[in-house]
């Protein structure tokens, strides 16, 4: 989710993404809760962006899940980048209660 740039309201945008014409991923709802997970693995596709967004590398994210293909990674950063791109993809921004501030 990233930040929308309106008022001082906190709002975030909210992104659905259809990752079904992408070859490298797959969804069952009996497995993994319906996450959508690299093909032939249990490896949900969040689970790619959360190490990259904690500063792993591309690398280290292949030697920690094993099953995942290097190919299959570059499958889904390619998508990533094509949908990013793609305005028909936002869904829009809801309004969020401001975090809460705790004095100690």
């Amino acid at each position: 989710m990233h930040l929308c740039s309106q008022s001082d309201a906190w709002e975030q945008e909210i992104i659905f993404k259809d990752w079904g014409n992408c070859d490298a991923v797959q969804r069952n709802p009996d497995k993994v809760s319906g996450a959508w997970v690299f093909c032939g693995t249990r490896v949900p596709v969040s689970s790619l962006f959360e190490n990259i967004k904690d500063g792993a590398s591309i690398e280290q994210f292949l030697e920690w899940f094993p099953g995942v293909k290097r190919s299959q990674v570059e499958a889904v950063l390619d998508y990533e980048v094509t949908t990013l791109a793609d305005s028909d993809s936002k869904v829009g921004c809801v309004r969020l209660p401001e975090p809460n501030t705790i004095s100690k």
